[in-house]
């Protein structure tokens, strides 16, 4: 392919040896592939022209660079399948950390196509995850939630440091980080954030060093930023990585997650506007949120 050309595919293209090659020039720009339903595919993997760059995905369509830990609840096997009845829930990103269901009805856990979380004593262990670049994603839906005196953890690994998603007790999701110079949790304020009811939510919110970024699917797309220059703290412990509750050590403490989770993605990196865009307008077609 030559530098400077645009073209139109006609086909889906199945290619190896090149494709590194091809994948760089299209990345950076070099060459550019119209917008259409075709792909260049390699080994299973993807790229398409779904945005103004061509952006890497695996066979679900989310974005491949960085990914550590996909949960998803329509694919719990990693085969395409969904089992109602299985006790781990499966990482399809490769990595093979995989997630163990604690304390649940293992035959009345799942809800639609999620983990439904009961509010009690419900949770999932993942494997440690402390990074100082890390983007966190996930598709959410509150049922039956009474009383809400405290946040409730939906993927977290905080015990005096380290990253969650929650919900605070106004009903509003947030994305929060551990400052080593603040000695504190940190979170951009969410101001015109609608009220979580019986509704799938999307939240993507990253931290880069530089900055603490969060995208939820009912602030019309826009962006809540703000520049915030720090260090993260890492969780005493070296806390897990878990689902449905505030990790204490490796055991849950309180703030106990009432609902459904459908989809976690754990990155090592801040994902770009581009790439966050990409997973968006999956979980937006896969789970209407």
């Amino acid at each position: 392919m030559e530098n400077g050309k645009t073209y139109k595919l006609k086909n889906d293209i199945e290619c190896s040896g090149d494709y590194a090659s091809i994948i760089d020039k299209l990345n950076n720009k070099q060459i550019e592939i119209k917008s259409n339903e075709y792909k260049i595919i390699n080994n299973g993997k993807y790229y398409t022209a779904n945005s103004k760059y061509t952006i890497p995905v695996n066979k679900y369509g989310y974005v491949i660079n960085g990914i550590e830990l996909l949960l998803d609840g329509k694919d719990n096997e990693g085969t395409g399948k969904h089992n109602s009845s299985a006790a781990i829930w499966k990482d399809l990103s490769g990595k093979k950390l995989d997630g163990t269901l604690m304390n649940m009805d293992i035959e009345n856990c799942w809800k639609e196509e999620g983990l439904k979380f009961d509010g009690i004593d419900d949770y999932v262990s993942i494997e440690e995850m402390n990074y100082e670049n890390i983007t966190l994603e996930v598709v959410t839906g509150i049922s039956d939630y009474v009383d809400p005196d405290e946040n409730k953890m939906i993927v977290s690994n905080t015990q005096s440091g380290g990253y969650a998603i929650y919900v605070n007790q106004n009903m509003k999701l947030r994305f929060e980080v551990y400052l080593a110079e603040d000695s504190s949790y940190y979170s951009p304020p969410v101001n015109n954030q609608s009220t979580i009811l019986n509704n799938k939510y999307y939240i993507s919110g990253s931290y880069d060093k530089n900055k603490i970024k969060i995208l939820t699917s009912n602030i019309s797309a826009n962006y809540q930023e703000i520049s915030k220059v720090g260090n993260i703290g890492y969780p005493k412990n070296n806390t897990y990585m878990m689902l449905g509750v505030n990790p204490e050590g490796n055991t849950p403490a309180s703030s106990y997650f009432n609902g459904t989770i459908y989809s976690v993605r754990i990155y090592s990196k801040a994902l770009s506007d581009e790439e966050r865009a990409v997973n968006y307008a999956n979980d937006k077609e896969r789970y209407n949120v």
